[in-house]
């Protein structure tokens, strides 16, 4: 059996876990779904325990054996996760080296982010010998700027929104005169279809219609990636793809709403799938819960969290819980806007 075949096992077999949304957690009643003797056994556990679980795969000896096995088998899987994961080091002396309005307004997640981005880009990019980037959803275009003050790239920028793509320019003009001729914005809504544009965009840009080029995208929401992609191997003067996706569970779902339009594209997963008797339960469990789930932060971060945090973000959750239950059972459902705070909200 592939390792999909394996990772998919495990799942149809514990779909009980993620097959709801957090917020229906106690909707779905996922809690009564625990396999007996589950609850109790984790219940036990100190915090340094529940994290050791999670990150070092912990086991007792007097848990129930589908627990253990449980566990076992998402840290082999871990495991061999980690095999094809690499380590970046963008060093603290880049970062000191960037002006601060380079990254004025981007959280430090962000900026983190963002240098990671253009480091693995540049290292790529030196050894295939380019010198143009284009990167799809360029937003307001701090990679871009980025990019071109630490390795002077020419940068094609591409936003679907013409609003953020004026701002984008504007900000070039104002903060970084000296980069007009070398960073470009340019208003494009990607598509699948859309490798005529974007060579035309870019032998307008560079006044060449034989330039190579790597395609990025930072936080390539949705069908974007999937986008990206398709388009990578159609155009052949793209020689490198690196992409940050996220929010997988914005791809779009086929009118027939079993499935999605652009998942999956590994021809290994879809074989697998076809191999699973009951391919519709497996479609049905792949959905957007679970595409949720694959961009959330990895199992890491539970290392450096304390008994408080812990407790913070279980309170968080069942309250959440407390509050669909509420409006599932008394059907009263009010859309609000962001801005209104949660005490107008009930008031309303």
């Amino acid at each position: 059996m592939s390792e999909f075949g394996e990772v998919l096992e495990l799942l149809l077999a514990h779909r009980w876990l993620f097959q709801s949304p957090v917020t229906k957690i106690l909707v779905d009643q996922v809690l009564d779904k625990f396999p007996e003797g589950w609850a109790d056994a984790l219940e036990s556990l100190t915090i340094e325990e529940l994290n050791a679980m999670v990150i070092g795969g912990l086991v007792r000896e007097d848990w129930p054996s589908s627990l253990v096995q449980f566990v076992r088998k998402c840290e082999e899987i871990r495991k061999e996760l980690s095999k094809d994961s690499f380590a970046l080091d963008a060093g603290v002396d880049r970062m000191e080296k960037i002006p601060k309005e380079l990254i004025r307004g981007l959280s430090e997640k962000k900026q983190h982010e963002a240098l990671l981005l253009g480091q693995l880009t540049h290292e790529i990019s030196e050894e295939e010998g380019l010198e143009l980037i284009v990167d799809l959803g360029a937003g307001l275009g701090y990679v871009c700027q980025l990019l071109h003050h630490l390795f002077n790239y020419k940068v094609l920028g591409l936003e679907s929104n013409p609003r953020i793509v004026a701002t984008a320019n504007n900000r070039r003009n104002t903060l970084y005169p000296l980069s007009r001729s070398s960073v470009n914005y340019s208003c494009l809504r990607v598509s699948e279809d859309s490798s005529g544009e974007i060579e035309k965009l870019v032998e307008d840009f560079t006044g060449d219609e034989n330039t190579n080029f790597c395609l990025i995208g930072l936080h390539s929401c949705g069908d974007l990636s999937n986008n990206a992609l398709r388009l990578f191997k159609e155009m052949n003067r793209a020689r490198v793809l690196v992409m940050m996706s996220c929010c997988y569970h914005k791809i779009e779902w086929l009118e027939d709403e079993t499935r999605f339009k652009n998942f999956p594209m590994s021809r290994g997963l879809q074989q697998e799938l076809e191999r699973l008797e009951n391919f519709q339960g497996v479609r049905e469990v792949l959905g957007r819960p679970f595409m949720r789930l694959a961009c959330q932060e990895p199992s890491e971060k539970w290392q450096d969290m304390t008994p408080e945090d812990h407790g913070v973000h279980s309170i968080c959750v069942i309250a959440r819980g407390v509050l669909e239950l509420f409006c599932h059972r008394s059907k009263n459902f009010s859309h609000c806007k962001m801005q209104m705070d949660f005490k107008f909200y009930l008031e309303k």
